[in-house]
C-alpha cells in the first residue's frame, strides 16, 4: 500500500471509531426530553481532540515505516474524485435539512440541528475518505 491509501484508511477508521459513538451519545440524549445543546460541547471537544491525535499518531506512523511519494496525476485524479463525491453528500444532506418542510418549532432545536449539520460534515469527510481508498484499492 501506498503513503497515501495507508493514510486514506487511517483517517476513515479512525473517522468512524471516534464519532459514532459521539453521536449515539448525543442524538440519544436528544432523545431524552430536557437535553440541552450544553452537555455536548464536553463531547464534541473531546472527539475532536481524540480525533486529531489519533490521527496524528497514525500518520506519524505511517510516515516512519513508508516513505511519502510525489503526487503524481492518478493521485490528483483520485483526490478530485473524493472531494467531488463528499460534496454531493454534503449537499444532498444540508438541502435536506434546509429545504424539507420540519416541524421546526415542535421538533428540532437549534441545538440538535447543529448536530445534524455536524453529522453530514462528518459522513462527507467519511465519503471522502472511502473513496480515496476504495480508488487507491482499485488502481484508478
Amino acid at each position: 500500500m501506498s503513503f497515501r491509501e495507508k493514510s486514506s484508511w487511517a483517517c476513515l477508521l479512525s473517522t468512524i471509531a471516534i464519532w459514532i459513538p459521539y453521536f449515539v451519545y448525543v442524538f440519544s440524549g436528544f432523545a431524552r426530553e430536557g437535553f440541552k445543546a450544553h452537555p455536548s460541547l464536553p463531547a464534541l471537544v473531546a472527539a475532536t481532540v481524540l480525533s486529531v491525535l489519533l490521527n496524528l499518531a497514525a500518520h506519524l506512523v505511517i510516515a516512519i515505516r513508508a516513505r511519502q511519494e510525489k503526487k503524481d496525476e492518478r493521485d490528483l485524479a483520485i483526490e478530485s474524485r473524493a472531494l467531488r463525491n463528499a460534496y454531493y453528500v454534503l449537499l444532498v444532506s444540508v438541502a435536506l435539512v434546509v429545504f424539507c418542510p420540519w416541524p421546526w418549532d415542535q421538533l428540532l432545536s437549534l441545538g440538535l440541528i447543529v448536530q445534524v449539520l455536524l453529522a453530514f460534515f462528518v459522513a462527507a469527510e467519511t465519503t471522502r475518505f472511502l473513496t480515496q481508498a476504495v480508488c487507491y484499492r482499485r488502481g484508478i
